[in-house]
């Protein structure tokens, strides 16, 4: 990506801190903080282990239900792309 889209992308990200829910595809589930939101993807905090690439489901009763790809996990932080933005 070049520089500019970079600072593009970067300007349209929120802070937040919302308490969802992420769904995996095992099946199970946990709840996690959504730190930052933007219209294509979040970051969001969590004790849980997320592998990159994994598909996950967040449900939030405002939000309704996003699908979302993990692009990077790192030391409980997670950042998803949605399947389809916002």
């Amino acid at each position: 990506m070049r520089d500019v889209d970079r600072t593009a992308a970067r300007e349209l990200r929120r802070k937040a801190y919302i308490d969802v829910v992420a769904h995996r595809s095992d099946g199970t589930s946990c709840s996690v903080i959504v730190t930052d939101l933007s219209g294509d993807g979040c970051q969001f905090r969590t004790d849980m282990q997320f592998d990159v690439g994994e598909f996950v489901e967040l449900n939030h009763e405002l939000l309704g239900s996003l699908s979302a790809e993990v692009r990077w996990a790192c030391a409980g932080r997670v950042g998803l792309k949605f399947v389809r933005a916002i």
